[in-house]
């Protein structure tokens, strides 16, 4: 089986408890609700998606526990809330892109992609679809690698409240299977 998979940093608690938060204050907003949780729609930082073969899964499980001991833990930054029209995607945490996580995300994307596809099925995902985005039905997703990575937390539809900057440190890797939205609904 084929699945559409992120691999993610999830953050601690108390970041996981804000985003979850300010989600809540946009449902009432949300043309397509998604309510972020601590077992489905988790919060999540994005390095890397893409489509994975489960004959791979065991595979990309033991590189991503060598690039871990490799490269983290790493300092996260908050630096802020960015507002994002409806009708232009999601509302997020900004995340700071510092040369660890970048260096991060370019080695994830280095050592997975030639074990990876990039163009997605509905089927590929957990749920329902309303829309399989362009990127995915296109293979596009690729193209948002390396120079055009933007680290965030995707907090849903609407506007949400502006926060002060926080830090917290990032100390492991998840792989998820993505759902609508690219939303994380099952850790593999």
């Amino acid at each position: 089986m084929k699945r559409a998979i992120d691999i993610v940093i999830l953050p601690e608690e108390e970041v996981r408890d804000l985003a979850m938060e300010l989600n809540l204050g946009l449902n009432d907003k949300a043309p397509y609700n998604y309510t972020l949780g601590m077992y489905d729609f988790l919060p999540h930082i994005t390095l890397f998606m893409a489509v994975l073969d489960d004959t791979r899964l065991e595979k990309v499980k033991a590189i991503l526990a060598e690039i871990v001991a490799a490269h983290m833990p790493i300092p996260i930054e908050i630096s802020g809330t960015k507002n994002v029209p409806v009708d232009q995607g999601t509302s997020y945490l900004e995340i700071t892109k510092t040369s660890p996580l970048q260096n991060l995300h370019e080695e994830i994307v280095a050592r997975l992609a030639p074990l990876c596809t990039f163009e997605g099925t509905p089927d590929m995902f957990v749920g329902e679809l309303h829309q399989i985005p362009h990127y995915w039905a296109t293979g596009a997703f690729r193209e948002l690698t390396i120079d055009k990575y933007n680290p965030h937390i995707s907090l849903g539809y609407g506007n949400t409240k502006k926060i002060e900057s926080t830090f917290f440190t990032a100390e492991k890797l998840t792989i998820c299977q993505l759902g609508a939205h690219n939303t994380c609904r099952k850790i593999l």
